[in-house]
This record gives structure tokens, C-alpha cells and sequence, in this order.
């Protein structure tokens, strides 16, 4: 009735009156209100629901331990619990758990509250049929959980909910006993991931508790119209750059879920060969580069390379590989100090004419000695500063227990602290070489002999033994590096830098393709340098005393 006034009045042309403007601005105040609540709960951070019991609210641990106690009890022992005591547990899941989890002001009791949620599915992952409890307690959780993993609520409540969802187990006695998640949290959380407006969070919690799903329960528990889904998704996960406003190590880390969903569920053949192109593509971080080479050297059945070529692959990983070690050596350079020499002022001692005042004659056996040591055995003794930093001279040659070795047992090697950067470049290139060698044999550990190599997988198994002459240099030369790397007890930087130096220069020549023997990279550090082992392989030889004369060269 109020807006047909107003528009009468307008259609007349006449002003209008102060009754018909209180009017307008009333209608303008109403429409405010109503879209300033549609705009809090279409975008809500908060769930509304049922209003918490005020004992729930006054000790949270106290109904939290009932609940863990229900939830281990049989059918035969339920009637122990009051209806006061049910109705608390389930006040607790349908309205303080999802209060805590929607509510910004309770960000600081999110973490307690999942973690008791984690406790309870923890005792549910246990290969024996759950009690009636139990049974009561996941319904109540799927009930509480459910509605915020697929609302529009906060970031981090959403996060929780589906990690939690993603361990909701089925009774194992309709599994002969084995613990599988339950069929429904699949169908809950694919249409989560494939929505692209929902947070990036929320979607790559999605993605991980898919994997999982898939991870440990059988293909075929798994309907088959959501498995061509589910494998449509990540592989166009896997062949899509970044997409605006992700960042390319967190794209590269979803990518590694998506890698496994892949090799679980694909019954594509040439599934090995396509994780094969993606690990060689220059543009891939290592994070997943990696761990694409690995999946495919681990698949089972033997590799159908197809177009691929085989010497592009080994030089692509090759280059890949001195990348890696580039890096690590600029890393660990970093860390050393700046020796360049700084002037520094004289000592105004030095200015200062100091008469002596020891007696003329016979000089004291102490002043001999201080003079015998300035230029001999002082300097002996006192070992400079570089040489304490490197633990050279000093106590840094006795090693960490001197001659005795560690724990005072005669003979027993000495543990060698080693710095944490050093720690950790180990690892990450032990990595490395592990990824190169499954993708190349098969096997992560290094391979001490080619011929026979037993049970090869990856490259090994697929390309023919007449064209292995490049693999095989190639897996020695990883191996070998690998071993280069791991072997070393060095407990500074300096002398570990020089190990990493040398494998470098080793790998550069299979790399940078200056010749296909497999002694070239050893033959050019000899050349460069001087092979350490010449001088002791070669025979003695006999100057000739005429050979001045003889020959005219001399």
C-alpha cells in the first residue's frame, strides 16, 4: 500500500507529502536490514542452530570425556546413561561443535574441540565391530560435520570439518574385519573440490581426504561413474598450470594428491608414459617433478614408452638434477663468512720505544724459551682461528673423543656433529638420487652392479638391453652420486662443499653431452686435476743418467 502511494503522488506530479516521504524512508531502512542479514548468512561465518546447554558452556571437558566413554559402550550397557546425559551429548554435536567451528570468536577453541573429534575416530579405526556407542557417536558427528563442510562458513571451520569427515571409518563388520571410510564421505566431498568459487583451502582439504578415500579402500568399493569423475578432476589438476592466485609450490603440492589418485584408480596403459612427459616438462617445480618420476618407475607392469624418447628424458633429468645441486652449493656458500681482509689501524703500542731492563750478560732460561717458542714450537701450539672453526689442528684433529673413539672403546669410529644445513642438503639431494633411480630401475636404493640387475622396473625393464648404454651410464653416475653424497662424515661446510663441488663436476659431463663413455666424467677430473691414484699405480721408474745427452728435448 506504501509503495503504491508513492507512486501515485509521483504520477501526478504533485509533492510529496511528509507522511508519504516517512513512508519512503521506512521501506529504505527495511530493505537495508533484510540485505545486511542475507549478507551474514549467505557469506556466513556463523551457523545458527540450537542454543547450547549452559553446562556444556561451563566445562566442555567434563561432557567430552562422557562422550568417549558412550562411545566405547555395548548395547546391552546404554541404559546406564540418563536421558539427561543423551540429550547433553547430543546438544554437544548439533549445536556446540558447529558454534565453535563457525564462529569467528571461537578461532581459539577450534583446535581443542577437533582434537577431541580426532581422539574419538581414532578409537573407531580399530579392525573389531564398533559398540552401539560408536555407532551412535559417528552419526552424530556425520551430523554435525556434514552441513559445515559443504556450507559457506568460515575458512578454517570448513578445513576441520572435512579433514574430520575424511576419517569417519564403516563398521568393519560389513568388511571381513578391515577399517574403510565410509562411502558417503566421497559423494560429500568431490562436488566440494570441483567447485572452484570455494576457498583454495577448502579444496585442497577436499582433494586430500579423496586421496585417502581412494588410498585405502579397494577399487572395487568404489562406483565406477564416481571413479571416471574422480580421475577426470585430477587429471586436469595435473595438466594445468597455476591458476591465478595460487601459488605454484601449493598448485605443485595438490598436484602430488592428484599423482596418487591416478596410479590408484587409472586403467589407462599408458599411464606410466604420460607421468614420464609431465616429470621431463622444464617448467614443473621439483616438488612435483620428482614425485612424478617415482610414481611411474613404481607402477606395475612394464612401461609403454611410445614416443618418448629415452636419451631426451635421461638429459632432461640430468640437467634437472645439476639444478638441484647448483642450488644446494649456492645455498651452502652462502653460509661463509666474508674473508676479504680488512685494513685495520696500527697498534699505537707499536709507537712506544720500550727500553729492556734485563742485565747484559747471560740471558734466563725463561727468556729463552719465549724467544725458542716466538718462531717454533709457539707456533706450532697455538693453532689460528681458521684452523678451530674447521676443526683442523687444535682438538679438532683428535676427532670428538681423541684416539679412544666415542664412548672411550679403543677403536670405535667417533661420531661427527655435523651442522643442521649439511643435515639437510643430505636429505633433500639422498631425495633426489632416490626419485632418479625408481624412475630409472625401479629400486631407490643406489646399484652397485648393472649385469644382473634383479627384478628392474622403470626405464630399466622397458628399454631393450642393445639401447641401454645411456641408461646405464646414467644409473651409475646417480648412484654413484648418491653414494658421493651419503658416504662423507665431513663436519664443516667447507669440506662438504668440496665433496658436492666434485660429484658436480662428474655429472656436468654426462650432462653438458661431451662424450658417452662412461669413465668421461672421471677422466675429465683426472685431466683437469690429476687422478689421486696415478702416482701409486704407476711402475717405479729408473732415471738414466745419459738422458740429458741423448735426448735433445731434455
Amino acid at each position: 500500500a506504501r509503495i503504491a502511494n508513492v507512486a501515485a503522488h509521483a504520477c501526478s506530479g504533485d509533492s510529496l507529502p511528509k507522511a508519504v516521504l516517512r513512508d519512503v524512508l521506512v521501506m529504505f531502512l527495511a530493505v537495508s536490514a533484510a540485505l545486511i542479514v542475507w549478507s551474514s548468512t549467505s557469506h556466513g561465518q556463523e551457523a545458527g542452530g540450537r542454543q547450547i546447554h549452559p553446562d556444556i558452556l561451563k566445562d566442555p571437558a567434563r561432557i567430552q570425556r562422557t562422550i568417549r566413554s558412550f562411545s566405547l559402550t555395548k548395547a546391552d550397557e546404554i541404559s546406564k546413561y540418563t536421558d539427561r546425559d543423551r540429550q547433553m551429548m547430543e546438544n554437544y554435536f548439533a549445536a556446540y561443535v558447529p558454534a565453535v567451528l563457525t564462529k569467528k570468536s571461537e578461532l581459539t577453541s577450534i583446535n581443542a574441540t577437533v582434537a577431541h573429534l580426532n581422539d574419538l575416530l581414532t578409537r573407531m579405526w580399530r579392525p573389531y565391530p564398533l559398540p552401539a556407542g560408536g555407532n551412535e557417536v559417528k552419526r552424530w558427528i556425520y551430523g554435525a560435520l556434514s552441513p559445515i563442510a559443504k556450507g559457506d562458513f568460515q575458512t578454517p571451520g570448513r578445513i576441520n570439518a572435512i579433514l574430520c569427515l575424511s576419517r569417519l571409518p564403516r563398521n568393519p563388520a560389513t568388511d571381513g574385519g578391515y577399517v574403510r571410510p565410509e562411502p558417503v564421505i566421497l559423494r560429500d566431498l568431490l562436488p566440494i573440490y570441483e567447485d572452484d568459487k570455494n576457498p583454495e583451502g577448502v579444496r585442497a582439504a577436499a582433494l586430500a581426504g579423496m586421496e585417502r578415500f581412494v588410498r585405502l579402500t579397494p577399487k572395487s568399493g568404489i562406483d565406477a561413474k564416481i571413479q571416471g569423475k574422480i580421475l577426470d578432476a585430477v587429471e586436469a589438476l595435473l595438466n594445468a598450470a597455476p591458476p591465478a592466485g595460487r601459488d605454484p609450490m601449493a598448485h605443485a603440492f595438490m598436484q602430488r594428491y592428484a599423482v596418487d589418485i591416478v596410479t590408484q584408480l587409472s586403467v589407462d596403459k599408458a599411464i606410466s608414459q604420460k607421468l614420464l612427459v609431465l616429470s621431463s616438462k622444464d617448467d614443473r617445480p621439483d616438488l612435483i617433478a620428482l614425485y612424478l618420476m617415482g610414481a611411474a618407475g613404481t607402477m606395475p607392469g612394464k612401461i609403454e614408452l611410445g614416443n618418448v624418447k629415452v636419451d631426451d628424458l635421461l638429459q632432461q633429468w640430468g640437467t634437472r638434477a645439476m639444478g638441484s645441486l647448483d642450488a644446494e652449493i649456492a645455498r651452502l656458500e652462502a653460509y661463509e663468512p666474508d674473508m676479504s681482509p680488512v685494513s685495520q689501524p696500527a697498534d699505537p703500542r707499536s709507537f712506544v720505544t720500550v727500553r729492556s731492563s734485563a742485565p747484559s750478560g747471560r740471558r734466563g732460561m725463561g727468556e729463552e724459551m719465549s724467544e725458542g717458542m716466538s718462531e717454533g714450537m709457539g707456533e706450532r701450539m697455538a693453532p689460528d682461528e681458521s684452523s678451530m672453526e674447521d676443526g683442523e689442528g687444535g682438538f679438532g684433529e683428535m676427532g670428538s673423543y681423541g684416539e679412544m673413539g666415542e664412548f672411550g672403546v679403543p677403536g670405535a669410529s667417533a661420531r661427527v656433529e655435523q651442522p643442521p644445513e649439511i643435515i639437510a642438503s643430505r636429505k633433500k639431494l639422498s631425495y633426489l638420487c632416490q626419485q632418479l633411480l625408481l624412475a630409472a630401475t625401479g629400486q631407490a636404493k643406489p646399484v652397485d652392479e648393472l649385469d644382473p640387475l634383479e627384478n628392474p622396473g622403470g626405464l630399466m625393464a622397458a628399454v631393450p638391453a642393445d639401447q641401454s648404454e645411456k641408461l646405464n651410464l646414467f644409473v651409475t653416475l646417480v648412484s654413484d652420486f648418491a653414494n658421493g653424497v651419503n658416504e662423507g662424515t665431513e663436519a664443516s661446510r667447507r669440506d662438504y662443499l668440496l665433496t658436492l663441488q666434485t660429484q658436480r663436476e662428474l655429472l656436468s659431463a654426462h650432462v653438458e653431452g661431451k662424450s658417452n663413455d662412461e669413465d668421461a666424467g672421471i677422466r675429465k677430473w683426472d685431466d683437469a686435476f690429476g687422478s689421486p691414484t696415478a702416482a701409486a699405480d704407476a711402475p717405479p721408474v729408473t732415471p738414466d743418467p745419459n738422458a740429458a745427452f741423448t735426448d735433445p728435448s731434455n
